[in-house]
């Protein structure tokens, strides 16, 4: 059994608002899995070079802008884009990403102590059959980072 920390979050919601002449309906959602490490990570964001038609990564504001490292795998670095400050990480991690070579959409970011597995609404069900092997690579990217040979529990974020 893992001793890292994990937690699903599939959370939609919908209000529909009737107007005048219209229906205005607005969505959140925070569809990701997640595994938390003892210690802080290095920020990063791993997604597909080139993403899957009808399946894009949702991105945030324009804020903290890293810099593209490359995976030291040709053929990692041909299929994922991967930005992060940290020069060492591409080498941390890349043996983890095994686990994702057959997904159609990959999108992993890593802020704090977390180390998440980041979904849109319409590639919760392309990746739903892998959500162990996600769970796997997140313990494992989640150990690289943490510079120890398996991840402690650390206390869920509340």
């Amino acid at each position: 059994a893992s001793d890292v920390y994990k937690r699903q979050m599939l959370y939609c919601r919908q209000h529909l608002q009737p107007g005048f002449d219209s229906l205005t309906t607005t969505t959140w959602h925070d569809l990701r899995l997640t595994v938390h490490a003892p210690h802080a990570l290095p920020a990063f964001d791993l997604r597909l070079r080139h993403e899957t038609p009808g399946l894009p990564t949702r991105r945030g504001p324009d804020g903290l802008a890293l810099p593209e490292r490359r995976l030291p795998d040709p053929a990692l670095a041909e299929r994922y884009l991967l930005t992060t400050a940290d020069p060492t990480l591409p080498v941390r991690i890349a043996s983890a990403l095994a686990a994702l070579q057959l997904l159609s959409y990959v999108h992993i970011t890593g802020s704090g102590n977390q180390v998440s597995f980041a979904m849109t609404p319409i590639s919760v069900m392309s990746s739903a059959p892998a959500f162990e092997q996600i769970l796997h690579a997140l313990t494992q990217i989640a150990a690289a980072l943490s510079g120890a040979a398996h991840a402690r529990p650390a206390a869920p974020a509340r």
